[in-house]
C-alpha cells in the first residue's frame, strides 16, 4: 500500500529530552514538544489572575506579575498519565477524566495548567492569604488546576479524579484538604471538604530520583488496512520501562511492569489514530530502553537519552485526592476553640494610599499568610490569639518604585509598631519573606 506521511506528534516531559531516529522513508515524522514545565509568557493571561481584589488592583496587579507563573503540560485524556511539576509535585488524573461544554467527554490531547503556591512569597505577590471564614489557616501548599482543548474550558466528568502528591520536607500530620471558593471580586476563600481525602506519606529519601523522570507520548494516524506493530527493548540489564500504555483500534491497555512483555501487533480496519505513551519513573534514570513502532514494514525507535534524573531534596509529600479542579490547598484550622483578643496596628506613612499598599501578616511559627485591613491610613491585621510571633510585611509602589516595610511583634491585645519605608526589589522582598 502507499502512504502518504505520516505525523507521531510527541511530547516529552521534565527533565529528559527526547531523541528520536528518523526512518528510512517519510513514513513517520515527528516533533519533540517539551511541556511538562513551560512556564507562561507574563502577558499570557492565567487563571490566578482573579484573586487580586478590585479595592488594590493596581499593587495586586504589578505583584501577580512576579508571582509563579501557570505551567504548562499536556496529557492523553483516555490515559492516566503522571505529570510532575518544576517543585517537584506530581498530579495524575483518571483516564476519561473531563467534559467539554457540550457534555460529551473530552478524547484525545487536553491542556493542564497548574499554578503552584508554595512558600509564603508565592502567597504574598498572588494576593492569597490562607483564610477559612475569616479563620486562620496553616498551609502545607496551595494549587490551581485547570483543564482546556482547543481554548475551550473543561470541567470534571463523573470520573473525574486527582490524585496530587505535594513535596514537604517538615510534614504535619494536622493537614486537611481545602478547596478554594472565588467571590465576585476575586477573593479565595478556603472550604474544608469531607474528611479522609489527605494524607501524609514518606515517599523517598533525599536525592533518590524515583518519582522524577520522563513521559514520551505520541499520536500516530493509521490508513485502514495498515498494520502497527510495537516492540519493546529493554537496551541494558538494569534498563526497564515504567509503564507504557496505548490506546485505538478499539484496544486500550496501561501496562505497568515491561517484564515478560510481548510483541503488539494490530491491523486498522478503518482511518483512525493510534496513541502511545511511554513512562519511566526509575530511580537510576532512564538507561536506553525503547519502543520500536513499525507500520507496514517501516518503523521509528522512541527512546529518551540515559542521563540521570534530578534527585529532589524531599522527604515527604501530602497525598490528596479530589474531584475538583480550580483551587486546592493543603491547610488546617490554626487556632480552633482560643480566644482570639489581639492584633497589630500601625499608621502608615502620608504619602502610601491604602489603595496601593499590599501588607499581610506572616508567622514565623508556622507556614500561612494572615490577612489585614487598611482604612483612613490605619493598617489592622485580623485577630489572632496573644502572644502570637508575627511580622508584619507591606510592600507600595511610590513614585513607581516599589518600597517595603517590615515590623515584628508578639501580639498582647493592641499592638502598636512602626513601618519604615526603604526602596526594594521583588527579588529581595521574596527573599526577606521566604526567610521568616
Amino acid at each position: 500500500m502507499t502512504h502518504t506521511s505520516t505525523a507521531v506528534s510527541v511530547i516529552t516531559a521534565k527533565h529528559k529530552p527526547n531523541n528520536m531516529k528518523p526512518l528510512t522513508k517519510t513514513l513517520l515524522a515527528f516533533t519533540a514538544c517539551a511541556i511538562a514545565f513551560v512556564g507562561c509568557k507574563k502577558d499570557d493571561p492565567v487563571s490566578n489572575a482573579v484573586n487580586t481584589p478590585s479595592s488594590v488592583s493596581n499593587i495586586h496587579a504589578a505583584l501577580r506579575n512576579n508571582a509563579p507563573d501557570a505551567q504548562l503540560f499536556q496529557v492523553n485524556a483516555q490515559f492516566p498519565t503522571p505529570i510532575y511539576s518544576e517543585n517537584g509535585a506530581s498530579y495524575l488524573f483518571t483516564e476519561n477524566a473531563f467534559l467539554l461544554p457540550n457534555g460529551n467527554v473530552a478524547m484525545g490531547n487536553v491542556q493542564i495548567k497548574i499554578t503552584e503556591h508554595f512558600n509564603n512569597s508565592d502567597l504574598f505577590l498572588a494576593g492569597m492569604p490562607t483564610l477559612s471564614n475569616g479563620a486562620q489557616l496553616a498551609t502545607g501548599g496551595q494549587f490551581f488546576v485547570e483543564a482546556t482543548q482547543n481554548n475551550q474550558p473543561l470541567s470534571p466528568s463523573p470520573q473525574y479524579n486527582l490524585n496530587a502528591k505535594i513535596p514537604t520536607a517538615d510534614p504535619d500530620p494536622l493537614m486537611e484538604l481545602f478547596i478554594g471558593e472565588v467571590d465576585s471580586e476575586g477573593n479565595v476563600n478556603w472550604l474544608s471538604p469531607q474528611e479522609g481525602n489527605l494524607a501524609v506519606t514518606e515517599i523517598f529519601e533525599e536525592n533518590d530520583s524515583t518519582n522524577s523522570c520522563s513521559s514520551l507520548c505520541g499520536n500516530v494516524p493509521l490508513e485502514a488496512g495498515s498494520t502497527i506493530t510495537m516492540t519493546y527493548n529493554p537496551g541494558n540489564e538494569s534498563a526497564t520501562l515504567h509503564n507504557f500504555s496505548y490506546e485505538g483500534l478499539d484496544e486500550f491497555d496501561y501496562v505497568q511492569d515491561m517484564t515478560g512483555f510481548q510483541t503488539l501487533s494490530f491491523t486498522a480496519t478503518t482511518d483512525s489514530d493510534f496513541s502511545i505513551c511511554l513512562y519511566d519513573l526509575n530511580a537510576d534514570g532512564w538507561q536506553g530502553a525503547s519502543m520500536t513502532i513499525d507500520v507496514d514494514g517501516e518503523s521509528v525507535e522512541l527512546t529518551i537519552e540515559g542521563e540521570d534524573c534530578e534527585g529532589l531534596p524531599f522527604g515527604y509529600y501530602y497525598q490528596l485526592n479530589t474531584n475538583t479542579l480550580g483551587w486546592i490547598n493543603c491547610d488546617y484550622l490554626l487556632w480552633l476553640g482560643q480566644t482570639l483578643d489581639s492584633y497589630i496596628t500601625t499608621e502608615i506613612p502620608a504619602d502610601v494610599a491604602c489603595s496601593e499598599l499590599a501588607s499581610f501578616i506572616v508567622f514565623p511559627d508556622f507556614d500561612g499568610l494572615g490577612g489585614s485591613i487598611c482604612e483612613a491610613g490605619t493598617l489592622t491585621s485580623l485577630n489572632m490569639p496573644a502572644n502570637s510571633n508575627v511580622v508584619l510585611c507591606s510592600i507600595t509602589l511610590i513614585d513607581g518604585v516599589y518600597s517595603s516595610a517590615f515590623a515584628s511583634a508578639t501580639v498582647n491585645g493592641e499592638t502598636s509598631v512602626t513601618l519604615d519605608y526603604t526602596e526594594t526589589s521583588i527579588a529581595e522582598f521574596e527573599a526577606y519573606v521566604n526567610g521568616l
